[in-house]
């Protein structure tokens, strides 16, 4: 019994892992190559800091009309690749947007 319960239990953990890893190639596959929207704070780097935190380069000739705009919040609107494990954003589009309030904490 105990090697039932045993053998069952592996095979649900591999099912779950399994899962998991589908899950999150899907994920991966949808930003890559689609246009999509993303809001940010342009670096004094030239980088685009999402809000959640990631990090993409700016390409095209708006995206380097955009790499001027360090310290500013931006919505970017453009096709993400990876590339040499960096995240590029191909620039179509832009808005300038209001800096986020500081938080009280």
């Amino acid at each position: 019994m105990k090697n039932k319960t045993a053998i069952f239990t592996v095979i649900l953990a591999t099912l779950f892992v399994v899962t998991l890893s589908f899950q999150a190639m899907a994920a991966e596959e949808e930003v890559k190559g689609e246009s999509i929207s993303l809001t940010g704070e342009i670096s004094n780097d030239g980088l685009l800091i999402t809000d959640e935190g990631q990090q993409f380069e700016l390409a095209g000739e708006i995206g380097d009309e955009v790499k001027q705009l360090a310290g500013q919040r931006i919505q970017v609107m453009g096709t993400v690749m990876e590339e040499g494990g960096k995240q590029h954003i191909e620039v179509q589009d832009y808005m300038i947007k209001e800096k986020m309030p500081e938080s009280q904490y």
